[in-house]
């Protein structure tokens, strides 16, 4: 998926994860770990695949509903999705 947010290469159809089940922290948390703010601003919905891979590590990226709840403890401090 989406090699960007990770610096890792994921499955096709999975959010930061490879083929065996590793999962992997994106830019966003490395950020909140130094202390910093962090935010996602969307243009279309929040669970995503795109902004969700900056967030979230789930195995099927069609799984919107579960994506959102862990959006919840997200590493960012605001989010504004538009979709």
């Amino acid at each position: 998926m989406f090699k960007a947010a990770t610096g890792h290469k994921t499955y096709n159809g999975a959010i930061n994860m490879d083929s065996l089940g590793h999962s992997f922290h994106s830019i966003m948390w490395d950020a909140r770990e130094q202390g910093k703010s962090t935010g996602l601003v969307v243009a279309c919905e929040l669970p995503d695949a795109t902004p969700a891979c900056f967030a979230v590590n789930h195995t099927n990226r069609q799984d919107l509903e579960v994506i959102a709840r862990k959006y919840l403890d997200a590493p960012w401090t605001s989010c504004t999705g538009a979709g």
